[in-house]
């Protein structure tokens, strides 16, 4: 992967909760969630084409690296889904992988690697 070209190519929007508060109308317990954006370097493999009725799935398996901020919060986790626009591409982007732990000390002064699927789910450009 070339470490930073092209420079801050993907825009990753995670949903995340805030706090959890009662639905006035239902009095059931809820989540309540902000947008968690984050600019990364996102280097996409060729996509695996899934085959279905109508329409065809294009998935992109891909690695890369944060540049803003360096490193995720607490709340996003492995299987977090985020919306994405890669390239021009818009989808959904999925998490896989959060990068090594073993330069823990050193996680603040570096980018942090993460790797995922992309999904198009819109049309390039």
């Amino acid at each position: 992967m070339g470490a930073f070209a092209p420079f801050d190519n993907a825009s990753l929007t995670f949903k995340v909760y805030t706090a959890f508060g009662t639905d006035l109308r239902t009095g059931n317990i809820q989540a309540e969630t902000e947008n968690d954006v984050y600019t990364a370097n996102l280097q996409l493999r060729a996509p695996t084409t899934d085959d279905k009725p109508g329409t065809n799935e294009d998935d992109f398996i891909c690695q890369g690296r944060l540049l803003s901020p360096r490193e995720f919060s607490g709340k996003v986790k492995v299987g977090a889904i985020a919306d994405c626009t890669v390239n021009g591409m818009t989808g959904t982007f999925r998490v896989t992988g959060l990068g090594s732990n073993t330069l823990t000390f050193a996680r603040k002064a570096l980018h942090q690697e993460f790797t995922g699927v992309f999904e198009q789910t819109g049309h390039v450009g």
